[in-house]
């Protein structure tokens, strides 16, 4: 039997099982109902039976007296009063003779010949105008019999009292008919339920072993009899059904795995997978392509799948995707777009169609790749093949790209972070690179970053493509690093570059490598520039440095080098008694300062000539005034010489100068540097009677340990400090963090480059032992003391 009539089979058994349980539990009810009814009527007619006789025992004194004397208004007055009890319809009063002495009825009076054509007492109506009537004698012990009482009522009135408790018998009917059910179903139970429990039992058997095997092995359903009942026609339709199972769970046993792992696979892929119709409508998405598009499920189900490509690509692919479709049957292409967040995707889309057996489309197969983190990694490992992964700097590769097509006019710095190595030893690795971070920004603030690369750990470059002043280049880093103080993790830091640069060379990058090399040698915070056959400092202006090297050579050969006097105030007495020796160079037009001749000195290794020039002539000086003080300034290169300790005390024996009026001004970085040959010499020289200072104090990195060892006398702070410690909040607490370290060390502190009332104030309040600037003496060839 085909599944359909097997639908349609059980449906109508189904339908005559209710309609007779329906039709059987009504019929019963309304006959339950029926019965009750007239019991009730006929149990009511009785009680008004009961309720008449119960008048009687009422009424029957008073009429006995009226109706003895023949009082006719007394017996109707006695009926009137009786006559408003609701189960009297009417009372009728005879004397011996029969004949009547009165009447009275619901309405008015009547005559007893009237009696059999009321409508109340009438036979001809319905039963409920049926006539109830109690009849008695009225008896009078001496006279006997005197009268007859009639006392009537009708099947309204009983009808009346059925009506109100109808509702309790409507109740009653319907619990006896349920009870009469129950009855009823137990008597059935061995005629139907049995037979049909065994069949569910044995279909529930059959049922959850096929639910557990996915099998039926052949099992049948046998509830027994030989007559072919409707239970037996469902027994043969559920077996033939079975067999049929049989087969149909041998193949989806197969196919079920298939469909599981392909559901798992489309659901749980990393690719976007869409299904759609036969018409191009979308019918399911995976969740891959809801992370992908960020669009929600509801968005993308219901619409077309051109629309949806639509959607994820910035381009119209539509046309030539279609007419690949129609002709091979598939696509697949990449498309290049935006997701709903705006987030760029790349995706490899693939487009099949899938077909019935007869050649038919039945759905379409589209699959999203997303490209996007391979796009991204490429262009990562792209970036980082020409940048630099901490600063995101250009890197060396790049500028080595860049350089294979230079122009002739270009030019090239390179910078190297002095002392890089002991900061990272000292503050350690993490803190070395936030500070090349911080420097990376500096230097991109100033140049861009197109110009801008890492090469090293601790070395830039600044590459230009015109012929650029790179002197100028190096000076603007250096002012511009001069003035600002570097912060990092509550730390503060200064810092100074060496520069090696190359202008219009063949091999530019090896020609500033050589450059910087040289440089370093010199010491820290120089810069050399290198071109073609030749090496020479400050490109923008070597003129005047071959005219100043020249004047320098021949001041030294005509003994131009003179002395000059800067006075040093004492706060606390408020006296100059002590003065800084600066070199000059006198000729006779001009008087030539330090800052166009030191340079070209040092080059030329001149610098220890006009050391022994000043100290021999301040020497010369100052032997006529025995009570002051003064300062003379040594450099590294006169250490490296190492003629200091004898010179000095020769010129201090031929002009009679105690060694304890001279102090020697070395460089922070002079004593900081650590040359043992260096340290020697200052150590023996403040054994003769010297005294020392550290000069320009805080321009560089500061070693504290070194200030003990050599026993510093004074501690001359770096005038950038000084020239703005009345407005610069930095710039005071160094001063006063300066202060505070030296009165614990027990060192004497000078001011440099006090220029104003207001610096000199605040001077005072740090309470700085001693103030040197233009606001108390200008450097002076002519010694005035004061």
């Amino acid at each position: 039997m085909p599944e359909e009539e097997h639908h349609q089979f059980y449906q109508s058994i189904s339908i005559k099982l209710l309609t007779r349980v329906f039709a059987n539990y009504v019929l019963v009810a309304i006959l339950v109902t029926f019965l009750h009814v007239v019991i009730e009527f006929y149990s009511q007619k009785k009680d008004v039976r009961v309720e008449l006789e119960q008048l009687q025992e009422v009424i029957q004194p008073s009429l006995l007296a009226a109706t003895k004397n023949y009082d006719l208004e007394l017996i109707e007055s006695n009926l009137k009063g009786n006559i408003k009890i609701p189960t009297l319809i009417g009372i009728e009063v005879e004397d011996e003779n029969s004949e009547l002495l009165a009447f009275i009825g619901t309405t008015e009076r009547q005559k007893k010949n009237d009696i059999d054509e009321s409508p109340y007492f009438s036979f001809k109506h319905s039963i409920l105008s049926e006539l109830i009537a109690h009849r008695f004698n009225l008896i009078v012990p001496e006279y006997g019999i005197v009268g007859t009482v009639t006392l009537y009522s009708n099947g309204e009135v009983v009808f009346d009292r059925v009506k109100l408790g109808f509702v309790f018998i409507l109740i009653n009917a319907f619990i006896k008919t349920a009870a009469l059910w129950i009855i009823f179903s137990v008597i059935s139970r061995s005629m139907l339920n049995r037979p049909l429990s065994k069949l569910i039992e044995q279909i529930r058997g059959v049922s959850i072993e096929i639910l557990d095997t996915n099998n039926c092995n052949g099992k049948k359903v046998e509830i027994g009899g030989r007559e072919k009942t409707e239970l037996q026609i469902i027994e043969d339709s559920f077996n033939e059904m079975l067999a049929r199972l049989k087969q149909a769970l041998k193949e989806n046993k197969r196919n079920q795995k298939r469909i599981n792992l392909i559901a798992t696979a489309l659901l749980d892929s990393s690719d976007g997978v869409v299904i759609a119709d036969k018409y191009g409508k979308v019918i399911e998405v995976n969740r891959a392509l809801l992370v992908i598009s960020q669009y929600s499920e509801s968005e993308l189900v219901g619409v077309d799948y051109l629309s949806l490509i639509s959607k994820l690509s910035d381009s119209n692919v539509s046309q030539y995707l279609v007419s690949n479709l129609e002709s091979s049957g598939s696509w697949s292409g990449e498309i290049r777009g935006i997701s709903a967040t705006g987030k760029d995707l790349t995706l490899w889309v693939s487009i099949s169609s899938i077909k019935s057996s007869n050649g038919e489309i039945e759905n379409y197969l589209i699959l999203f790749n997303d490209m996007s983190r391979l796009r991204e990694s490429q262009q990562e490992l792209e970036f980082l093949a020409f940048h630099d992964s901490l600063t995101k700097l250009n890197n060396k590769f790049s500028l080595e790209q860049r350089l294979k097509s230079r122009v002739d006019a270009d030019s090239l710095v390179l910078l190297n972070i002095d002392n890089f190595s002991y900061i990272n030893m000292v503050y350690g690795y993490s803190f070395g690179d936030k500070l090349l971070i911080k420097i990376s920004l500096f230097l991109k603030e100033i140049f861009g970053l197109s110009h801008l690369y890492r090469i090293d750990s601790d070395e830039f470059a600044l590459y230009f493509e015109d012929d650029e002043e790179v002197v100028t280049v190096i000076e603007t880093i250096q002012s511009y690093f001069s003035d600002k103080n570097l912060e990092i993790d509550g730390i503060t830091l200064n810092v100074t570059f060496t520069f090696g640069a190359a202008v219009k060379c063949d091999e530019l990058l090896r020609s500033a490598k050589l450059a910087l090399k040289k440089a370093k040698e010199e010491g820290k915070n120089r810069f050399l520039v290198y071109e073609e056959d030749q090496s020479i400092i400050d490109n923008a202006r070597r003129e005047q440095f071959v005219v100043y090297n020249n004047l320098l050579h021949k001041a030294i050969a005509n003994d131009w080098v003179v002395p000059f006097f800067q006075g040093i105030r004492d706060n606390h007495s408020g006296k100059i008694d002590k003065y800084e020796v600066l070199a000059r160079i006198k000729t006779e037009d001009e008087i030539v300062s330090p800052y166009h001749f030191l340079e070209p000195a040092r080059m030329s290794g001149l610098l220890p000539n006009i050391t022994k020039a000043i100290i021999e002539k301040s020497f010369l000086i100052m032997q006529h005034f025995s009570d002051v003080s003064f300062n003379i300034n040594i450099t590294e290169d006169d250490l490296s010489r190492r003629y200091l300790v004898d010179f000095l005390a020769g010129a201090s024996k031929r002009h009679s100068i105690d060694p304890s009026r001279v102090t020697l001004e070395i460089l922070e970085g002079v004593s900081a540097s650590g040359k043992q040959s260096n340290v020697s010499q200052l150590v023996e020289l403040k054994k003769q009677g010297y005294l020392l200072a550290i000069d320009d104090f805080g321009s560089e990195y500061s070693n504290f340990e070194r200030i003990y060892s050599l026993d510093v006398d004074f501690i001359k702070i770096d005038s950038k400090y000084i020239k703005d410690i009345n407005t610069n909040k930095k710039s005071y607490e160094i001063t006063k963090a300066i202060v505070n370290f030296s009165k614990s060390a027990n060192i004497k502190v000078v001011a440099e480059f006090v220029h104003s009332k207001e610096v000199q104030k605040v001077i005072e309040d740090l309470g700085i032992d001693y103030s040197q600037g233009y606001f108390f003496s200008e450097p002076m060839e002519r010694l005035q003391i004061y």
